[in-house]
């Protein structure tokens, strides 16, 4: 920035850093067999759809990262192939479907990790107020 003074007054991003954002955000859109179309991608509640696939298509990467919790569907509430691909994206193999709708459903990992958060934090909500409690007594006993 301090070679290029002009660069903090219109735009902050350095000489061809727009051009690998472009790259990224066309990377993680999906993709039907290596092929970009827009708009394609619908939100229902907690599931993502995927709608209008093209006929024969073998492979639609999604622009979600894959998470073992991820589970893929058709129409008629088939389960379709899910798996990681090469960019670290959820892939699904539609196979023949036209509408491929995305539910996550929670690991036990996950779920694990939920139950240790919420014991720490009522641990740790139990320390404080004790010891709260014991500085009321501790100052009121002072007073007398």
């Amino acid at each position: 920035m301090l070679d290029r003074p002009s660069l903090a007054l219109d735009d902050y991003r350095a000489q061809g850093q727009e051009r690998n954002a472009k790259r990224i955000y066309s990377d993680s859109l999906v993709q039907f067999d290596k092929q970009i179309l827009p708009n394609r991608t619908m939100v229902k509640g907690q599931d993502f759809y995927i709608i209008g696939v093209p006929r024969n298509t073998r492979s639609v990467q999604t622009p979600i990262t894959y998470l073992k919790g991820f589970a893929a569907f058709d129409t008629q509430g088939k389960r379709l192939k899910a798996y990681k691909n090469k960019g670290g994206f959820l892939s699904v193999d539609p196979s023949g479907a036209k509408t491929i709708r995305l539910t996550y459903h929670k690991t036990l990992v996950h779920q694990i990790s939920l139950i240790i958060f919420i014991i720490t934090w009522l641990a740790l909500g139990g320390y404080w107020l004790i010891y709260f409690i014991k500085g009321i007594f501790y100052t009121s006993r002072l007073k007398h």
